[in-house]
């Protein structure tokens, strides 16, 4: 899946109620918008975690990435867990591309 990553966090914690060691990686990104509604512009933000591995297979952020994905079972809901990062560059970005957004606007 072409997406945009914006930023990427990596963990590594004890957690404090069962001590066991969290390990892993956190993106947001964002994909191109499959419907062009007249009252929507641009696209949402998306949360995403993997492993911690998932880190070291991002680069340059912002930046476009082929994702891979595999849908996990969660609260009885499906959703996407990202196990995987290649990089796009020189890949024409999304509609929704930081070059159109001011950065850092309102800070």
């Amino acid at each position: 899946m072409k997406a945009l990553i914006i930023s990427a966090h990596r963990y590594d914690f004890a957690d404090k109620e069962t001590g066991r060691q969290i390990r892993s990686t956190s993106i947001y990104y964002t994909i191109e918008p499959r419907d062009k509604q007249l009252d929507t512009k641009g696209a949402d933000p998306i949360k995403g975690s993997g492993p911690v591995e998932l880190f070291e297979q991002i680069g340059a952020v912002p930046g476009l990435y082929d994702l891979d994905v595999e849908p996990v079972q969660r609260n009885g809901a499906v959703t996407l867990r990202v196990v995987g990062a290649r990089s796009l560059a020189g890949a024409t970005a999304p509609a929704t591309a930081p070059a159109q957004v001011a950065v850092g606007a309102g800070r």
